[in-house]
């Protein structure tokens, strides 16, 4: 026997059946508030929500304003009656104390309904549970506070260690500072030394040989020529102390830069039997003596490496104005740097390092049997003695 089509009251009976599981299975009840005679209705869902039974609440609007949380209450109250007065939708959190006075976070939304002439007739809406959202937003927010406030530990405790290390490397560089101007001192005391004594008494004993050799000519003596011999050592010895008490103790102060670096590659090419050119820009004023020193000891010591690790025979020093900076250029025909320089060697440290000294940029460039160039260049403020060391106004 064939089913019995569903009636139209069966079948509404069903929609309504089906929408109250569904309701109650997403704990929200429908909430139905007749303006005009102030009645207020709820759906089955209601007693699940409230923990009440349905006959306790008296229906009235006042009553579903007492069941909101004290603290609560005005706010939500003048939500709703904003949204009949100026015909919005509502939509308000507010908690609900259960009979064990377990604390539950409900949401009320809708809208106004009005007849044709605009009257507010009706609040109709849901409210809903979202208590366990409302404590994984507050779990998510107590998180993220704590997130933030151990960030901020964080970021202070590296702010603090920055500070101590930009504390720690701005007296290393003072030491390293105050060692490179003794280590200076030093040299330039071991020069003059050198210059005041020793080369005097070299210079004396060679003019006590010269005497005595002519003495022994005269006397027919055989054995003169071994006193000439002496005399041509001894000349030779002088000419390598004068040299090393000039890279040692560069008079650059009363004569300048330039005069300077003449006189080192005259030395150097004497010593090494090699070929220096210098290409000094006449341009430049005469630099703050400081300065000039590390200028002068890069340029050495650029010459010292070439000539011994890199067996050069022919050197390029050129020094010249660009604008607002000098530009130093080192180039050498040597056999250059290997792939992969040794970054510990004292040499290349103290090049950068007294570049660094005198605000320049130092950059080598260097290739197997090509040789190697070394470029600095520097702002020419940074070649003027401080305000404090100008004495007369800072004179070039």
């Amino acid at each position: 026997m064939e089913k019995a089509p569903p009636t139209e009251t069966h079948a509404l009976s069903d929609s309504e059946e089906l929408l109250r599981l569904a309701l109650e299975a997403a704990d929200i009840c429908i909430w139905d508030w007749n303006i005009h005679d102030n009645h207020v209705t709820f759906s089955d869902n209601f007693s699940k929500l409230f923990k009440i039974e349905p006959e306790i609440f008296k229906g009235k609007y006042r009553n579903l304003i007492m069941l909101i949380h004290r603290d609560d209450r005005k706010r939500v109250d003048q939500a709703l009656r904003d949204a009949i007065e100026l015909n919005q939708p509502y939509d308000e959190d507010f908690r609900y104390v259960w009979p064990d006075k377990q604390v539950r976070w409900l949401r009320i939304r809708g809208h106004v309904y009005t007849n044709k002439d605009g009257i507010p007739l009706r609040l109709l809406g849901s409210i809903h549970d979202k208590t366990e959202r409302r404590m994984a937003q507050d779990t998510l927010r107590k998180d993220h506070t704590l997130l933030e406030k151990r960030v901020k530990e964080r970021t202070r405790e590296l702010s603090d260690t920055n500070r101590k290390l930009r504390s720690e490397i701005a007296e290393r560089k003072k030491l390293q500072k105050e060692l490179m101007e003794i280590s200076e001192k030093e040299q330039q005391r071991i020069g003059q030394d050198l210059h005041d004594h020793i080369l005097q008494q070299i210079g004396g004993i060679i003019f006590m040989s010269q005497a005595l050799h002519g003495r022994l000519l005269r006397e027919n003596v055989l054995r003169a020529e071994d006193m000439a011999r002496i005399i041509q050592h001894l000349n030779l010895s002088l000419k390598h102390a004068r040299g090393l008490s000039r890279g040692l103790y560069p008079i650059i102060e009363q004569s300048g830069l330039r005069p300077a670096l003449e006189d080192l590659a005259v030395s150097m090419q004497d010593l090494f039997h090699i070929k220096i050119h210098l290409d000094f820009d006449g341009r430049i004023n005469r630099i703050w003596n400081p300065a000039a020193i590390h200028i002068f000891r890069i340029i050495q010591e650029a010459l010292n490496n070439a000539i011994k690790h890199g067996h050069a025979g022919d050197l390029h020093i050129i020094l010249k104005k660009h604008r607002d900076e000098i530009h130093l250029i080192i180039r050498d025909n040597g056999k250059g740097f290997p792939q992969k320089p040794n970054r510990r060697g004292m040499g290349l440290n103290i090049m950068r390092y007294r570049a660094s000294m005198i605000g320049a940029s130092f950059n080598l460039e260097t290739s197997r049997n090509s040789g190697t160039t070394i470029v600095c260049k520097l702002k020419t403020i940074h070649l003027q003695p401080p305000d404090h060391d100008r004495g007369d106004g800072g004179e070039e």
